[in-house]
């Protein structure tokens, strides 16, 4: 939807994705689109995003992941959130060891983000009321 939106709005290609996101929501879908029974669905908000799929990925796109997401956290989550103050390439770093060093196993199943949030500020832990 979102490039959808992009393609037809062409005065509109300065917007960031979560702007655009904002617009989609703002008209909602109708309840059926002919071929839907066909898409992909996700039950979970980290959709296929795992550690499996961390390994297949360039260095560009892991870069741009951990950057993607630390930029949501800094300025779409709101306060109190998960702090990361380190450079984006420390968190690939990290990442990139926690995956290779489970291999083939059932730990890279879980999704990169919840990797991710094993190496923020410990500070910035935030206590559930």
């Amino acid at each position: 939807m979102i490039g959808k939106f992009y393609e037809s709005h062409a005065k509109s290609r300065d917007l960031t994705v979560v702007d655009v996101w904002r617009k989609v929501l703002e008209n909602p879908r109708p309840n059926h689109v002919p071929g839907s029974e066909h898409a992909e669905t996700w039950s979970n908000p980290h959709w296929y995003l795992d550690g499996f799929w961390w390994l297949e990925g360039t260095p560009d796109e892991k870069q741009g992941f951990v950057e993607g997401y630390l930029w949501c956290m800094r300025t779409q989550v709101p306060a109190p959130s998960e702090m990361y103050s380190k450079p984006a390439s420390f968190y690939v770093e990290k990442i990139d060891a926690f995956t290779k060093a489970n291999g083939e196993s059932k730990a890279n199943r879980e999704k990169v983000a919840l990797i991710l949030k094993r190496y923020r500020d410990k500070e910035s832990a935030v206590t559930p009321k």
